[in-house]
């Protein structure tokens, strides 16, 4: 049993450090048995309530905190039918139809559980021919007479919350990717976007997607009909919105497909099926691929850059069980289906095709994630995209890929071997972000209490935490990130 003074000690440094952060919430007494998430306060388990947002009604996009409060339709939680409008619980098989939504990215989760940052460091890409090599970041571009291939790297940040009833939620922040050359041909530019829609649900109830009416983007409110407000679909400030089963989950394997016989393009239709396996997840998110013809420049990709060549949002999801897409009648051509093709070729009219174009993902580890690691999954998406540059209509594959764990792990074959490295920056920064949080102290204590391996929070190769490791972490994380003696 860990001594009475020692215990008073580490319990001092957290409740410390807690006190010099303005943003750190109260704590708040538990006031009943039972909780209600986005009820606007916080009760039993719940570390934070900030109530919801009214979705898929008249009223939508105002705030809640009880469903009667919402007027008109709802949206679908989760399931085969996530994020697709609904009338009543009929319309959201093995789910349930909510309308007052309670929405992350603000310190308060989905869950009601106080959120961190998840750095995903991602296998730089390969490119190898007209793909990326397999176990690699990127993303392939298939025409119905070219193949483009793109290789992705850096870092996505996640904001998640905690694990309760075995799910986490998962937030992706507004962000652009560097620029893309494709060539000296065109330059790419992937944004994601806090994206609106008419009702702020992601999907009609047919399953096609919702009508965007992002300023700037688009026309605006102006698209929506009285009864479906322009209402954010993640959040302000949110391009993303997912769930993590930690316990499996339903609704993994996407196929997503578009039709473009008229000459003006449908909106793509998607459908959910299947499970995954314990760490499964599907993240929607809402992104604008822009191409212009020429190299990149200094203003590519920036808020310079005119909404006229950001190309349209798509809130389409990232899984990591098999998504597939395909496009049918591309680019206003009878029979011309973007697919995978038995012949190899990008261009296969029926009866070519031996499916539609498909990749697979790996699921998270819930334990490392919920100590700010999300590595060693991946994140799989494929979607059809209208009049993209040089390539016209298309099908985007793209798999973002994280290191399967320390730096110095064996990587595919074409890639450069990453330099090792031991620990994180400093001691408590267990995320790898160059900071400590109040959460990070509170792991390193909960790992000294029970003796526990160090894992990635401490800068130097110790095999337990230590109260010197914690008292320095504090110090880290009131000044700067360093690992000098006290």
């Amino acid at each position: 049993m860990i001594e009475t003074s020692r215990w008073l000690l580490l319990a001092a440094v957290i409740a410390g450090f807690s006190a010099l952060q303005s943003h750190a919430a109260a704590a708040v007494a538990p006031t009943s048995d039972t909780s209600v998430c986005g009820n606007g306060e916080p009760e039993a388990n719940e570390e934070c309530d900030d109530g919801g947002t009214c979705i898929g009604g008249t009223n939508a996009g105002t705030h809640c905190t009880a469903e009667s409060q919402c007027q008109g339709d709802g949206v679908c939680s989760g399931g085969t039918t996530i994020a697709r409008a609904c009338h009543d619980n009929a319309d959201c098989p093995g789910t349930t139809c909510v309308h007052c939504v309670p929405q992350g990215g603000d310190g308060c989760a989905a869950n009601c559980t106080f959120e961190t940052q998840v750095n995903f460091k991602l296998i730089d890409g390969v490119l190898s021919g007209d793909a990326v090599e397999p176990g690699t970041s990127g993303g392939v571009a298939h025409g119905d007479t070219l193949t483009i291939p793109l290789a992705l790297g850096g870092t996505q940040r996640l904001v998640i919350g905690k694990q309760r009833n075995g799910v986490i939620p998962a937030v992706v922040k507004v962000s652009t990717l560097p620029p893309i050359d494709v060539g000296g041909l065109a330059c790419g530019c992937i944004r994601s976007v806090a994206a609106k829609t008419c009702g702020g649900t992601a999907f009609n109830r047919d399953g096609s997607v919702a009508t965007d009416c992002t300023d700037g983007y688009t026309a605006g409110g102006g698209l929506c009909p009285s009864d479906k407000p322009c209402t954010f679909v993640h959040g302000d400030g949110n391009a993303g919105t997912g769930v993590v089963g930690c316990n499996g989950l339903a609704g993994v394997d996407i196929a997503i497909t578009q039709d473009n016989l008229t000459g003006t393009p449908g909106a793509p239709s998607v459908r959910f099926s299947a499970s995954g396996p314990p760490g499964s997840a599907v993240l929607l998110v809402s992104t604008a691929i822009g191409t212009v013809l020429g190299s990149c420049t200094a203003q590519s990709c920036t808020d310079a850059e005119p909404f006229a060549s950001r190309g349209m949002i798509q809130s389409l999801p990232l899984t990591t069980g098999t998504a597939s897409g395909e496009f049918t009648n591309a680019n206003g051509i009878p029979d011309d289906t973007v697919c995978q093709c038995s012949t190899g070729d990008a261009s296969c009219p029926p009866p070519s095709c031996v499916g539609p174009w498909t990749t697979t993902g790996a699921p998270l580890d819930c334990a490392n994630l919920s100590l700010g690691n999300g590595s060693g999954a991946a994140l799989a998406g494929s979607f059809p995209v209208a009049g993209l540059t040089i390539v016209g209509d298309a099908v985007v594959t793209n798999v973002l890929v994280g290191f399967p764990g320390p730096l110095n792990t064996p990587v595919p074959t074409g890639m450069a071997t990453p330099t090792p490295t031991v620990g994180p920056p400093c001691d408590g920064d267990c995320s790898g972000d160059g900071q400590v949080t109040t959460d990070e102290l509170l792991t390193l204590v909960h790992l000294d209490l029970l003796g526990a391996p160090a894992g990635g929070c401490l800068a130097a190769a110790a095999s337990e935490v230590t109260v010197a490791h914690i008292l320095r972490a504090v110090n880290n994380a009131v000044g700067q990130c360093s690992n000098g003696n006290l």
